[in-house]
C-alpha cells in the first residue's frame, strides 16, 4: 500500500483538485464514487487494472491524503505541495 499526504489539514478546493490531477494524469483510471462520511470527510475511489485508489478529506484524521495500491509517483513528474 502507498500512502501519500497532500495537505496537513481538510480541504473541500485540495480535496476535489487531487481528483482532477489523478483523473487528468493517469490513464484509464476508472472514477467509482464519492462517500461522504457522518463528520462530512469525503472519500472518492477509483480503479485501475483491478487496483484501488481512494483520495481522502478527512476531519478525523485532518488531512487530505491518498492511498493506492500501485504507486502514483510515476504518473507525477513534479510534487505540489500543500503548506497550510
Amino acid at each position: 500500500m502507498f500512502d501519500y499526504r497532500v495537505c496537513n489539514a481538510p480541504d473541500s478546493d485540495i480535496f476535489l483538485r487531487q481528483c482532477k490531477a489523478l483523473e487528468k494524469n493517469i490513464p484509464d483510471l476508472k472514477k467509482s464514487e464519492i462517500l461522504i462520511d457522518i463528520d462530512g470527510s469525503q472519500i472518492a475511489v477509483y480503479f485501475k487494472d483491478g487496483k484501488k485508489v481512494t483520495v481522502h478529506n478527512s476531519y478525523y484524521v485532518g488531512a487530505v491524503y491518498i492511498q493506492s495500491e500501485f504507486d502514483l509517483i510515476t504518473f507525477f513528474p513534479t510534487k505540489e505541495r500543500c503548506d497550510k
